[in-house]
């Protein structure tokens, strides 16, 4: 995220926005959408603010619906559908507070009917749907709130201010934080059998359909099919307050380990987790949490190199490095606290209606992709879990509709990660472009990338790349495109077949996922700039030419959909690389290069290298090494026999042996006549011998072009 949007996080109201809050005439009509336990409570909270009325109830199950109504002296609209509560045009606003699975649907369809949205966290399930509702808040140019609450707190923006942003505290290194003994045993329901009144595949929604259960419709959170347990429920708050002290949203590392380790009555959620993230800043952050009772509460701290901050929903304490009580005689802590929800709806309910309205929606994308990076994180520790549960179960936990995310996972780890392909971006101008090359490596299982000279941060749009931070976290900037291709036994370059020498073999995508199967393991893509694509110079560099086939009136293709197209193809059969030659065997790059200077080397000392054709004919070398796709023990006794020619050629008669010289005393009378008989026998001597080791380097090429020919028959 920009610093720019980090910014226009903490966007408060000031003492003049409140002045302009309209009058009682002009209140919120509020819908609620979801009138269980937390949205009956959350509403009441609304209903005691002045700027703010419930006049419609949504929910699938009568129940709950019938004593919302209640709370609203049956004046209220009744629905079970929540469309048709989203297209009354008497609403304004909408708090949602559905279980999670509906959070991403509801929010994007109250953007798309024009309302407001105060909905309960956590925001989304996935980084992508994330960016979706990051989309639909900004393009319909709505107000979004998440239930976040501790934004709101007045002592959290106190202890924020006296030693975060002053620097008091000094260099955070660790923040910790934990939340013990908040929960129960699952309730046991009051009915076995679907009640009346409820509508169970509403309650479902995305979902995957099944047969009534009413431990799943009692207790929805402490099943992976509805939520992230502790992680989404709880870690969400704390880390969202971490990211608003110190500025920071995305890590760079995730661990987590945990379990269902207390109770043993069918739950999937884990009762029982740790984890551990890692920042850009140099510093982490861990959170524990069991549903165990006792424990040390649910609190934060922050440990810097000054001192250390603990911090919770009730206040706060300060303690300065060195000392073992607290810093102030007496350890500031907020007794009886306003309610946070009281503070939270407040607010909610007052921005709804600032004149200045329009200003500060076009700031709320900013709030909202604060609240998502808070999910984001505990999305992140989700998956950490979620991958260690896989190891070490040896099969993938209940949860979500799995079973094509399944299948897909199996697929890419057939293939990955050791026959992994690297990709190689050139001078991308467009921070989005490296996003979405990134977006495309993680959806076909791809890892590896390089940035040769990228004209702004690999980092600046991680909007471009969900699910992907980790390769953009891991990515290699370089200033050349040798350091990135060095160690690659196979480089593949995309371009225009008609800047291309004919001597370097052209592919489609299609046909390069078969070509592949004869690399060894590490095989590089290279991709040009968004403009002009690789120069020629960089096209020499590469062994083989990979074209994709567009129209001739648009043959300008984006970059993210070139590699998203170029990787698709590397697994669609499975042929990302099944090579022929063992790793052992291949050729590098740099070896390539390597045989490429000797050879020149050697053309040079015979004289064959004119002034201006070095490069044209360094370039045919390169193109006549790479077509015949070596061995490395080919081009080892390559390069041994030219290093053998370059010495031999380079010592002269020094090196010639008594038997050469029988040899051309013989041969006298034959060079007379060419070179003149007032030459010196000293200097017929020496061109003969120069004739003899072009004798031997013809030989050599022979010899070459011979084991070159035979290669091609196998």
């Amino acid at each position: 995220m920009e610093n720019s949007a980090r910014g226009a996080i903490g966007v408060s109201l000031t003492a003049a926005s409140w002045s302009r809050v309209a009058g009682a005439n002009d209140r919120v009509r509020m819908g609620v959408i979801g009138t269980g336990n937390r949205g009956s409570d959350v509403m009441k909270w609304f209903q005691k603010e002045p700027d703010a009325e419930v006049i419609a109830l949504c929910d699938c199950y009568d129940k709950n619906l019938n004593a919302a109504l209640a709370l609203t002296e049956g004046k209220a609209k009744t629905f079970t559908d929540y469309r048709a509560l989203l297209d009354s045009k008497d609403v304004d606003a909408v708090l949602v507070a559905t279980p999670d699975p509906w959070h991403r649907q509801m929010a994007i369809d109250s953007c798309g009917s024009g309302k407001d949205i105060y909905i309960e966290k956590p925001l989304t399930f996935s980084i992508e749907e994330g960016h979706e509702i990051i989309k639909a808040v900004k393009s319909t140019n709505r107000v979004m709130q998440v239930g976040l609450q501790q934004r709101s707190g007045n002592h959290y923006a106190e202890a924020k201010k006296q030693y975060i942003e002053s620097g008091r505290i000094g260099k955070i290194a660790l923040v910790r934080t934990w939340w013990h003994g908040n929960s129960y045993h699952l309730r046991k329901p009051s009915f076995k059998d679907q009640p009346a009144g409820l509508d169970w595949k509403a309650f479902l929604g995305p979902v995957k359909s099944r047969p009534f259960d009413a431990q799943q419709f009692y207790n929805w959170r402490a099943y992976l099919d509805f939520g992230g347990g502790q992680i989404t429920d709880l870690f969400t708050h704390w880390i969202d307050v971490v990211h608003w002290y110190l500025g920071e949203d995305l890590p760079v590392a995730a661990n987590a380990a945990g379990g269902v380790y207390a109770y043993q009555d069918g739950r999937t959620a884990p009762d029982t987790i740790a984890i551990h993230l890692e920042y850009p800043s140099k510093w982490a952050a861990t959170f524990e949490a069991t549903l165990v009772p006792g424990g040390r509460g649910a609190a934060i701290e922050f440990l810097g190199t000054e001192g250390s901050l603990l911090i919770d929903r009730g206040g706060y304490t300060y303690q300065e490095r060195g000392q073992r009580k607290a810093a102030a005689p007496d350890p500031i802590v907020v007794k009886n606290p306003t309610s946070l929800e009281k503070l939270h709806s407040a607010q909610f309910s007052r921005l709804r209606q600032i004149e200045e309205a329009a200003e500060f929606r076009c700031r709320q994308w900013a709030q909202v992709c604060a609240c998502f990076a808070s999910g984001q994180d505990g999305l992140l520790a989700e998956t950490a879990h979620h991958l260690q549960s896989i190891d070490r179960a040896g099969s993938r936990p209940a949860g979500r509709d799995t079973e094509n995310e399944d299948d897909r996972i199996d697929q890419v780890a057939a293939l990955m990660p050791q026959n992994d392909c690297r990709i190689v971006l050139v001078r991308p101008r467009d921070p989005n472009n490296i996003g979405a090359a990134a977006r495309a490596m993680k959806n076909f299982g791809f890892s590896d990338l390089w940035v040769v000279l990228p004209f702004a941060p690999v980092w600046e749009d991680i909007v471009s790349a969900p699910n992907a931070t980790d390769i953009l976290a891991n990515a290699h900037v370089v200033d050349h495109l040798d350091d990135a291709i060095a160690d690659c036994n196979l480089v593949v370059g995309t371009g225009d077949p008609t800047r291309i020498d004919d001597q370097q073999s052209i592919f489609t995508p299609a046909d390069l996922s078969r070509e592949l199967q004869k690399a060894a393991h590490r095989t590089a893509l290279v991709f040009g700039t968004e403009k002009h694509g690789l120069t020629n110079e960089d096209l020499c560099r590469c062994h083989k030419i990979m074209s994709i086939p567009t129209q001739p009136n648009c043959p300008s293709m984006n970059l993210g959909q070139a590699v998203a197209i170029c990787l698709y193809e590397l697994i669609r059969e499975k042929q990302v690389a099944s090579p022929n030659l063992p790793e052992s065997e291949a050729v590098s790059a740099g070896a390539t290069e390597a045989a490429v200077n000797l050879s020149i080397d050697v053309l040079r000392l015979v004289d064959f290298v004119l002034p201006g054709n070095e490069p044209d004919l360094t370039r045919r070398v390169r193109s006549s090494l790479l077509k015949y796709n070596l061995s490395k023990y080919d081009m080892n006794m390559i390069c041994g026999i030219l290093r053998n020619v370059k010495d031999k050629l380079q010592r002269g008669e020094e090196e010639s042996t008594k038997h050469e010289k029988d040899e051309i005393n013989e041969t006298d009378e034959k060079f007379q006549p060419l070179i003149g008989r007032d030459v010196p026998n000293e200097r017929i001597l020496n061109e003969s011998g120069l004739i003899n080791n072009l004798r031997f380097f013809v030989c050599f090429v022979y010899f070459v072009c011979f084991v070159l020919s035979s290669s091609l028959l196998f």
